[in-house]
């Protein structure tokens, strides 16, 4: 992201100098945070959301020109936001990184905050429900062997082929050679592309829960209920995963599924002590990994769900989770519809959760 040009004119549209004689964004450009304390005192919060050219936030001005930690504390806790967006689709944390990457890292922390105490408040008032229409919906198997939803939206391409190989390669514990000892589970099929690459790895057990009723059949037809290691479990994980759990002793679990966010995913993270209770008390190593797929248009928000993510797995789970940078090559989106793409970044942070 190149930086913006200092053009005043493009800064102060004339009826936002007209309207006030003291303009926050002026006062955010001297570096004077008395000034900005006088004119959020007197104008009121409302101001910390005014815009200028490009949209550009006051908090996204303050990190690109002094980085002034105060006043951008200051910003915040007169409201705002931390995760809007300009023209051009940057927040204020790209342009902290710019040239304060202390700073970017403050503002990570407070994102991460800011998530955790709305999930929080999300689970307790009960305004958290499943989304299950996705299972209804009619997925096709196209000549690309790409899988797509009824509105042509990409559930799973070939592209992440040289990423489900690492995952696989994680969740069996190659490094250690331990796959052949390797009880796993993956949950949601989608191309089988990963499961594909667990095959290979020959592991003791490879279990698979698919819920939609197109893509069970597709394994069906491909004959992956009658190999000889494999057990596949038709049906919404949530509604298996305890069975699993007390009949299997695993020691890598994937995740990936379609149709379902965050919430979901964190839920299933609350599981993974009882998928892994048998072997950690055999003192065996246990691996977790999933499809980093979160906020995939955007790299300050994405690293803010890697954060997120691993501090929650901890705190759920006790698990330590690291990134691996993994280079992502072109994607050929021709002939996706629909809402758009589900991966816009040069880079993928595989990761891995494992006990210590």
């Amino acid at each position: 992201m190149s930086s913006p040009q200092n053009n005043e004119k493009d800064h102060y549209p004339p009826n936002e100098e007209e309207e006030y004689e003291e303009d926050i964004f002026r006062a955010i450009d001297a570096n004077d945070l008395a000034l900005v304390q006088r004119i959020i005192s007197e104008q009121g919060t409302d101001c910390v959301l005014k815009r200028i050219s490009n949209s550009k936030t006051t908090l996204m001005r303050a990190c690109e020109t002094h980085g002034n930690e105060s006043i951008v504390e200051l910003l915040l806790s007169s409201g705002a936001p931390w995760n809007d967006v300009d023209d051009d689709g940057h927040c204020a944390g790209e342009y902290a990184a710019e040239k304060y990457p202390h700073l970017a890292s403050q503002l990570m922390e407070y994102g991460v905050e800011v998530e955790l105490l709305l999930g929080d408040e999300t689970r307790t008032s009960g305004a958290y429900e499943t989304d299950t229409s996705y299972l209804s919906e009619k997925l096709k198997y196209d000549a690309n062997d790409r899988l797509l939803d009824a509105q042509g939206d990409a559930v799973m391409m070939k592209w992440e082929t040289p990423l489900m190989k690492l995952h696989a390669e994680k969740i069996c514990d190659v490094e250690h050679g331990k796959a052949s000892d390797a009880v796993v589970l993956n949950v949601g099929f989608g191309l089988g592309i990963i499961d594909g690459f667990i095959q290979d790895l020959k592991p003791k057990t490879h279990v698979i829960i698919e819920a939609h009723p197109d893509v069970y059949a597709h394994m069906k037809r491909k004959g992956w209920d009658e190999k000889e290691n494999v057990v596949v479990v038709f049906g919404r994980w949530q509604d298996v995963i305890d069975d699993l759990a007390k009949e299997y002793s695993f020691t890598g679990a994937f995740f990936d599924t379609y149709g379902e966010t965050y919430n979901e995913i964190r839920e299933f993270h609350v599981h993974l002590p009882k998928l892994f209770q048998k072997s950690k008390e055999e003192g065996k190593r246990c691996t977790y990994s999933y499809f980093n797929g979160f906020c995939p248009d955007n790299i300050f928000f994405h690293m803010v769900y890697n954060r997120l993510i691993a501090k929650e797995l901890k705190d759920l789970s006790g698990m330590l989770t690291t990134f691996e940078p993994v280079k992502v090559d072109k994607i050929d989106w021709e002939g996706v519809t629909g809402h758009g793409k589900y991966w816009e970044m040069e880079t993928y942070f595989l990761p891995t959760s494992t006990y210590f």
